[in-house]
């Protein structure tokens, strides 16, 4: 009985999915000129969302430093196309190697993006950190992710099943194949299906972490079942108290559901604007402000580190050269890294997987922060 339930419940909430909530316009359903550049296999197929720009946009100054740049310029490669370095505000070196249009995806960067839409929610108090995630959406009910709390859930420690690296976060060959028909396009089947399946209760919830798209899938539910709206309808007072200047994108499947795991793509100054107001609401001694500095620090050891790398709300921290330096990673090259101490940023946009890595862009900001 149970059973028929839960399937009639997921009907409902996929058919809601399908009549209308988030809107595609026509200018962006075909291979979006901003995004052939990105160079992310099978994206330029996928529909996208808008997150609308601040009507007063941060203004981003630029002081660049000759010794800073040529520095930035000597540790480019052939797959970064884009570099940006950011200190107290103001850019001081920055390096293109494409047209400044783009808006690269940042892959699983819109994993640390999802965090900080879940803080948001949890100081409105829609989220309690503490509460089993099923209570937010029937889609997670007897399942492993549903029954995490909201907070397991962002420590990547559900224990739903193993994952391996060489899927990046899913569970297997099959799992990975399935996500990436419904970002092309080749499938209907809702993000529920594609992604939270095989669920072995593998680990205890809490007890480990284990990085996982689907642990990621199920909080983008968790999202939505307590905001009422869509990612893209909520993110966006935050986008615009960033001072975005560009709109924003939110890929989503063929029924129009985003991906919570990946699929945000903005603009590289944007990218910098954001990280200058994820510091700036680090120092209020607020509800999003503690959110974010308990976010941003080690909530659970990542065993498998070797970079030094370990996790705080779906943020990595212990980011190679300072232990209060944390980033935001994704795929292929697409990197943000924050270093409050020393108010530096940087943005990395690349298109393969020789990209320099964490080690590099941290070694360098490392050396940056001895030369300001």
């Amino acid at each position: 009985m149970h059973t028929i339930i839960k399937i009639a419940v997921v009907s409902v909430l996929t058919l809601f999915a399908i009549v209308g909530v988030v809107s595609i316009s026509k200018a962006e359903e075909n291979s979006p000129n901003w995004f052939v550049e990105n160079l992310q296999s099978g994206w330029s197929k996928s529909n996208f969302v808008e997150i609308k720009a601040s009507k007063s946009p941060m203004i981003l100054k630029k002081k660049i430093n000759k010794e800073i740049q040529i520095e930035l310029i000597k540790n480019m490669i052939r797959d970064n196309k884009v570099a940006i370095i950011s200190h107290k505000g103001e850019i001081i070196a920055e390096q293109w190697k494409s047209s400044e249009q783009i808006k690269p995806g940042g892959n699983s960067i819109t994993k640390s993006i999802i965090s900080v839409a879940i803080g948001k929610a949890v100081c409105e108090g829609k989220i309690n950190l503490d509460t089993k995630a099923w209570n937010y959406s029937p889609l997670l009910a007897d399942t492993s992710w549903g029954e995490s709390t909201v907070e397991e859930l962002l420590k990547m420690s559900s224990g739903a099943h193993k994952t391996m690296t060489l899927f990046a976060g899913h569970k297997d060959e099959e799992n990975r194949k399935n996500a990436i028909k419904i970002i092309k396009k080749e499938d209907t089947v809702s993000n529920a299906t594609a992604f939270l399946s095989g669920d072995e209760r593998y680990k205890e919830s809490g007890s480990e972490f284990i990085y996982s798209n689907s642990d990621s899938i199920a909080l983008g539910y968790v999202l939505e079942g307590a905001t009422n709206k869509s990612f893209n309808k909520y993110f966006q007072s935050i986008w615009q108290d960033a001072g975005a200047e560009h709109i924003a994108h939110m890929m989503v499947n063929s029924i129009n559901e985003p991906y919570y795991h990946a699929g945000f793509a903005a603009s590289p100054y944007d990218y910098i604007r954001f990280a200058n107001y994820i510091l700036k609401r680090m120092k209020k001694n607020d509800c999003f402000g503690n959110y974010l500095k308990k976010a941003t620090t080690k909530q659970i050891e990542n065993p498998d580190s070797f970079d030094n790398r370990n996790y705080g709300y779906h943020i990595w921290t212990n980011c190679l050269m300072a232990e209060e330096a944390f980033c935001f990673v994704g795929a292929m090259g697409q990197f943000l890294l924050f270093y409050p101490e020393k108010e530096i940023l940087i943005y990395v946009h690349s298109v393969g997987k020789k990209w320099g890595g964490i080690n590099k862009w941290g070694f360098l900001t490392l050396n940056i922060s001895q030369k300001l």
